[in-house]
């Protein structure tokens, strides 16, 4: 696990070449600029940029945050998640 906040975030779990372009298109570069971000946002702002990511991006991004492989999270975030993401898309 990288604990350096300025890790590039080619070198967090489950983001691959074409995530961190995605990433970098928004102005995401380090593990702190998605920490400052935070995954739901992060991948609302994937979305309205015209990148179509799933439920699976957004569980990859939240496990990006804690060095945890995304289908590894737990159950109870990954419920969160989708709850959060469709109650802050709704005004959308």
């Amino acid at each position: 696990m990288s604990t350096n906040p300025e890790a590039p975030v080619s070198t967090l779990k489950n983001l691959g070449p074409a995530s961190c372009a995605q990433l970098a298109r928004i102005g995401i570069h380090t593990k702190a600029d998605l920490a400052a971000m935070g995954a739901i946002p992060t991948w609302q702002a994937l979305r309205a940029n015209g990148w179509n990511v799933n439920i699976i991006a957004l569980y990859a991004i939240a496990g990006a945050l804690i060095d945890c492989h995304w289908n590894k999270l737990p159950a109870e975030l990954k419920l969160t998640l989708q709850t959060e993401s469709k109650l802050t898309s709704i005004g959308r």
